[in-house]
């Protein structure tokens, strides 16, 4: 076993516990998705890369993360917020 594999395996192993002890939130609830890509815009650039092969360096110099708060159409209606919404300054 290689050592990289060793490691691979421990850190795995942490996590499982971590999550089992109700220590870690999976990146796949709403408020996490929402923190981690509004916090990261590299990771953001590099996920909108890869699936648009636009370069990544471009994107990181050209995106803003917006207010995620969408306004109202009209008082009785309930304020809406988008997991993630971006703009695209030019490219």
């Amino acid at each position: 076993m290689t050592k990289e594999n060793d490691i691979s395996k421990k850190l795995n192993k942490i996590k499982e516990q971590l999550i089992k002890d109700g220590k870690v939130i999976p990146a796949t609830y709403d408020t996490m998705f929402k923190i981690v890509m509004s916090s990261c815009p590299a990771y953001v650039t590099f996920l909108i890369s890869e699936f648009t092969n636009i370069g990544k360096d471009d994107l990181l110099k050209n995106i803003i993360i917006q207010n995620n708060e969408l306004p109202l159409s009209n008082a009785k209606e309930r304020k809406r917020y988008p997991t993630l919404s971006l703009r695209l300054i030019s490219l």
